[in-house]
């Protein structure tokens, strides 16, 4: 059921989903971007084996200027630090490619810009990350800096095999890559930077410090705990770490899904979102290819053993029994990625209620249990990032009950609390029940009080990120903070000066190559270190101003604010 696309801006992709009846189709595409496109706006590919396209991350940009250029290589402007028209934008750039600005991580002088530029090449702001006094220069790295080694995840190596998009930039290549295709690689990995975040397929190359986390992790997921809590606050590295271990844990033979908590587009009170993002992020290696969702149930039912088990669960078995009969049934595939409700009175409905965590998390047991007994996985890792965006301040009253009621399914389910399969109901409550023995919430109709769990063994894990403060929020539902406090944790520390040298000296090799910029001289201890995410912000702009204005001092660009 996979299906390759070309879009005319962001490139070759993978359908990961539909909706509308297939007029809107969600995308992954192999520059990174992951989003719902209209089918109107999409085409099949050329060739299947994936080849360079305008939008690809593996593009070849070239050796010329571009139609449309301008007389500079990169001439600085107001909105993009590329200055190229907006018919072909680079990969990964937002509307705004370089311009610091009042929430930037470093701040600079408006004062002589060079020529060519604008009027408000780099504006000043307030908002920096990074104000420090000028009034003496610290030590500073002498330039040219020799970068460390180049050696990225592990990751699929050979051709792009059909109907797969990379998910990373891929180790092993028929050819190595032109200057220009490098180039263009390069840049697409500054943008992510940029934002303060790191391009998962070079999740790896750009880790400095985390050895022990991750070999705690791995602990982790060799022993019998169902949940991890990852603390640490803001910008210190939470999301990284998260994405390091899926990188980790594919390799290691686990189904991995991501997600990230979101009050409005995926908040713990709307059980039925969660599991669509679980899904739509689902990932697992089979041979060299990585397989998504789709391929999962398609592969089950498909198969030709014994699968009287999972015949039994009320989804996945009402799938498998229709699939067989018509395997291309868009409806039957949107039902089970919850994408619609089923015009067929046979198939069970994915409730839409705050209610229906019971729903959500039978499906997610059943998932673990399939990845683990059918595919031979080691089972499902779910990493949810994000997680304290459970706090009260987002929701109503009920609506806070009712994510407080998903996420304390969610741990008792991944920690396959026994007593949660057969569970009685206790009494009719607000439109739903409760549970004799979790008190946990179930809907009001009887033939949707599915258990949590489907089967004792889940074969499910769960990763939290949460901030500190929020445990805070937590003292009125003892329930739920006894549930997260509980489980294991792990506390992320800002990393080691010499950990942050490394990093820099990665960031300006990959600069280097984006730009062709050597930087001559600067200064490390300007940067912001508290947070890793404004290290890695400012890191890119302190280059960006170098490159805007050569001939002056790092130091002489900073405004510190003395006035506030």
């Amino acid at each position: 059921m996979t299906e390759t696309v070309d879009h005319e801006l962001y490139g070759t992709g993978v359908v990961q989903a539909r909706r509308y009846r297939g007029l809107e189709l969600l995308v992954h595409f192999s520059c990174g971007i992951r989003r719902w496109i209209p089918r109107s706006e999409l085409r099949a590919p050329p060739d299947r084996d994936i080849p360079p396209d305008r939008g690809s991350a593996l593009a070849i940009e070239p050796e010329s200027p571009p139609v449309g250029a301008r007389d500079r290589d990169i001439p600085p402007g107001r909105d993009s630090a590329l200055a190229i028209e907006p018919a072909s934008p680079p990969v990964g750039a937002r509307d705004r490619d370089i311009p610091p600005g009042r929430d930037s991580a470093l701040v600079v002088e408006p004062a002589s810009p060079p020529a060519g530029a604008r009027d408000r090449d780099i504006p000043p702001g307030r908002g920096s990350a990074l104000a420090i006094e000028s009034a003496s220069l610290p030590a500073v790295y002498p330039g040219p800096l020799q970068g460390a080694g180049a050696s990225g995840a592990p990751v699929i190596t050979g051709a792009v095999l059909e109907g797969r998009i990379p998910s990373q930039i891929y180790a092993g290549r028929r050819a190595p890559p032109s200057r220009g295709e490098a180039r263009h690689e390069a840049r697409a990995i500054i943008e992510a930077l940029r934002q303060g975040g790191v391009p998962r397929e070079k999740v790896e190359h750009f880790t400095a410090g985390r050895d022990g986390e991750l070999e705690e992790i791995r602990e982790w997921l060799g022993s019998g705990d169902g949940c991890l809590r990852i603390d640490g606050d803001y910008g210190v590295g939470k999301s990284h770490l998260l994405e390091l271990t899926a990188s980790h844990a594919l390799h290691d033979g686990w189904a991995v899904a991501r997600v990230e908590i979101d009050p409005n587009e995926t908040p713990f009170h709307r059980p039925k979102r969660l599991y669509q993002s679980i899904i739509q992020s689902l990932e697992y290696r089979s041979g060299d290819q990585i397989r998504t969702f789709s391929d999962l149930m398609t592969f089950v039912a498909g198969s030709s053993g014994d699968m009287q088990a999972v015949e039994a669960h009320p989804y996945f078995g009402a799938f498998i029994r229709y699939w067989k009969a018509d395997s291309d049934n868009e409806e039957l595939w949107d039902w089970i990625r919850g994408d619609s409700d089923p015009y067929q009175s046979y198939l069970p409905r994915l409730l839409d209620f705050q209610l229906a965590a019971n729903i959500c998390c039978n499906l997610l047991s059943g998932l673990g249990w399939i990845a683990k007994n059918v595919l031979g996985l080691r089972g499902l890792l779910i990493l949810i990032d994000e997680a304290e965006s459970i706090d009260k301040s987002f929701y109503t009253n009920y609506q806070h009950r009712m994510a407080l009621n998903t996420l304390k399914g969610l741990i008792f389910t991944a920690n396959s609390e026994k007593s949660l399969i057969e569970e009685a109901i206790k009494r009719q409550i607000g439109g739903g029940c409760l549970g004799r023995y979790s008190d946990l919430r179930y809907p009001g109709y009887r033939q949707y009080q599915f258990p949590y769990i489907w089967k004792e063994e889940t074969g499910m894990k769960i990763v939290f990120a949460f901030v500190p403060e929020f445990f805070e929020s937590l003292a009125y539902d003892s329930d739920a903070y006894l549930a997260i406090t509980g489980m294991p944790s792990l506390k992320i520390e800002p990393l080691s000066r010499t950990e942050h040298a490394r990093l820099f000296r990665r960031i300006v090799d990959i600069y280097r190559e984006a730009y062709n910029f050597e930087p001559q001289r600067i200064a490390l201890k300007l940067l912001p270190k508290e947070k890793t995410r404004f290290f890695l912000k400012a890191t890119v702009e302190a280059l960006d101003l170098m490159r805007f204005h050569p001939g002056q001092e790092l130091q002489d660009l900073i405004i510190h604010d003395t006035e506030e």
